[in-house]
């Protein structure tokens, strides 16, 4: 099963690269990805393991270093998925060496987003249960553009 997801998301993260290379995914925050991209990339990414039936909850966690915040996936079976956390590498305090994919158990710098840990559940962003996305909420409605652009042109 992590060989799956690892599979899954190192596939997923490099169409969220291509995308931003190919000027294609200009939505807001990801034209830096994946600096600040972790929120919205791992909802991203939690659709896309949805439909290939793994199912995840994000964790929204808090430094006590800074209070700054760092989003991850983590299934049922305690698998962590995350493809943004080498966006802190080469910044104080944070390990050196930060993979862009990791799957598995919790790395180093999950334990620094350690404090004040919230677990949410993904939004559905695909048809049929369209009714999970607020269409007056700007945040929803850039990811199901950015998931429809994703989808349109590399999935």
């Amino acid at each position: 099963m992590i060989r799956r997801i690892y599979e899954l998301s190192s596939f997923f993260r490099s169409v969220i690269e291509d995308a931003v290379i190919d000027r294609n995914l200009t939505v807001t925050p990801f034209l830096s990805y994946p600096r600040g991209c972790c929120d919205m990339g791992s909802e991203l990414l939690a659709q896309y393991l949805f439909e290939n039936n793994i199912e995840t909850e994000m964790i929204n966690g808090t430094s006590k270093m800074d209070n700054s915040h760092h989003v991850w996936l983590c299934t049922k079976d305690e698998i962590t998925i995350d493809i943004t956390a080498d966006q802190f590498n080469g910044q104080e305090g944070m390990p050196s060496n930060i993979e862009p994919i990791i799957v598995g158990n919790e790395a180093p710098i999950h334990k620094i987003f350690s404090y004040e840990r919230i677990i949410e559940k993904p939004i559905c962003l695909m048809h049929p249960i369209y009714q999970d996305v607020d269409w007056t909420n700007v945040r929803e409605c850039k990811l199901c553009e950015a998931y429809h652009i994703l989808l349109d042109k590399y999935l």
